[in-house]
Order: structure tokens, then C-alpha cells, then sequence
């Protein structure tokens, strides 16, 4: 699968009523995310046509955005961290521990992580300006904002910016035969 092709088939489970669900199996083949819901890594997954072994239940590691930032930075066995973003790339948010100062209790959250399809400038610097994503949050807005309302967890919008942690960019090395960083 090239980029164009990755990203055409990200961008044609918009607007398809997609719930948020963690852990969905799918058929990689299908033209249609599945009706049980995805999640971020889940979605990437999917758009890549990529399935998990059955056999190899630790490969789903490398799929969660903490599998993605260790495989990217270490082995380097499915992804490679990349210096600048490029359309296609993923956008990877880590996974945090919200400090108890600022939320009244130390909590983990997991990360986040979407598909980059387009960079620009922004303060001098080459960043991802649009991502598509699948975010319960999104569909939760959605939800609050028309009541009754299909779901629908995937959106391609600005990426999300959290204060406390710069994304890392990682090309899935699935996706076309690009020069990477």
C-alpha cells in the first residue's frame, strides 16, 4: 500500500458513523471500518490493512501508541521515528501520568495517535496541520453538540496539541517505499 492509497482509505471511513470501541477485530480487506467501533491504534490499523497475527498477540503491543514510540525509537520493526512530518506519517502523542497538582489525583492516560495529511508551516517550523483521527472525545463532543445524533468517532481536523509533550512522527513501514529521515 502507497501513501495515497492510506490515506484515501483513512479519509473514506469519514462520515460513516464509526463508534469509539477499543480492541475491534476487523477484516483488513473490507472496504467498511467495522460497525463495532475502532479505536485510535485500532483505526490506523485499519486504514493500513493491516491485521493482527493470531498467533502473535504481542505484535498488538506495537499497535497501542506505547508499542508505536518503543518499536519507532527501538527495534524499529513496524515503525521509525522520522524528524519531519510528512502526509501519511503517523502523529504520536505518548502516553502520560496527569500530575495530581493539576487533576487532584495522579492518573495514567493512554496517548493518542493519527494519520498526517498535511504539513505547513507554523511558527517557522514544519509541523502536521490536518490529521484524521478516531477520538472518543470527538464523538463525545458530537454527541453534546446534536443530541440523537449518529455516532461517529473519526474526524480530520487540526492534530491535537497537549501542552505537556510534543508529538513524535513515525512512517509505518507497511505504507509505500518513501525515503524516510
Amino acid at each position: 500500500m502507497d501513501t495515497a492509497e492510506f490515506i484515501a482509505r483513512a479519509r473514506s471511513a469519514l462520515g460513516r458513523g464509526v463508534p469509539y470501541g477499543y480492541g475491534t477485530a476487523f477484516d483488513p480487506q473490507s472496504m467498511v471500518p467495522p460497525a463495532s467501533g475502532l479505536d485510535c491504534s485500532t483505526f490506523v490499523r485499519w486504514a493500513a490493512k493491516l491485521a493482527l497475527p493470531a498467533v502473535n498477540q504481542g505484535a498488538a503491543q506495537r499497535w497501542d501508541t506505547t508499542g508505536i514510540v518503543q518499536d519507532a525509537t527501538g527495534a524499529q520493526l513496524f515503525f521509525a521515528k522520522i524528524a519531519v512530518p510528512r502526509p501519511g506519517c503517523l502523529i504520536v502523542y505518548p502516553d502520560y501520568t496527569a500530575l495530581a497538582e493539576v487533576t487532584g489525583t495522579s492518573t495514567h492516560h493512554d496517548g493518542h495517535v493519527g494519520i498526517v495529511t498535511e504539513t505547513g508551516i507554523v511558527k517557522s517550523v514544519l509541523t502536521a496541520t490536518r490529521v484524521i483521527h478516531c477520538s472518543r472525545l470527538v464523538e463525545g463532543m458530537r454527541a453534546a453538540l446534536t443530541p440523537g445524533a449518529q455516532r461517529d468517532a473519526l474526524i480530520e481536523s487540526d492534530p491535537l496539541w497537549f501542552p505537556v509533550f510534543e508529538p513524535m512522527y513515525a512512517w509505518c513501514l507497511k505504507i509505500g517505499q518513501e525515503t524516510r529521515d
